[in-house]
């Protein structure tokens, strides 16, 4: 669990994606084809790689939806609470 909060794996396939991911994130523009051949030779399928683009597109207007919106995450635990 703490690679994953790193945004790496100790499995060099898993790592290779979420590289992808992070890139995707942080440098969008700077995504060459190599960076996309790297990914594919880890064996990871083109649906894959575009899905990775998908999710972290996602994750990032939902953040700026929440963040305009006023949404704080829920940073306690759900259980024992009332409601749905």
């Amino acid at each position: 669990m703490e690679l994953a909060r790193q945004g790496t794996s100790t499995d060099p396939r898993e790592a290779a994606l979420i590289g992808l991911a992070l890139r995707v994130l942080a440098e969008p523009g700077a995504l060459s084809d190599e960076d996309v051949a790297e990914v594919r030779a880890h064996g990871w399928s083109d649906r894959v790689i575009a899905e990775v683009v998908g999710v972290v597109a996602l994750n990032l207007l939902t953040g700026a939806f929440n963040l305009l919106a006023g949404i704080q995450p829920d940073s306690g635990d759900r259980a024992g609470r009332d409601g749905p």
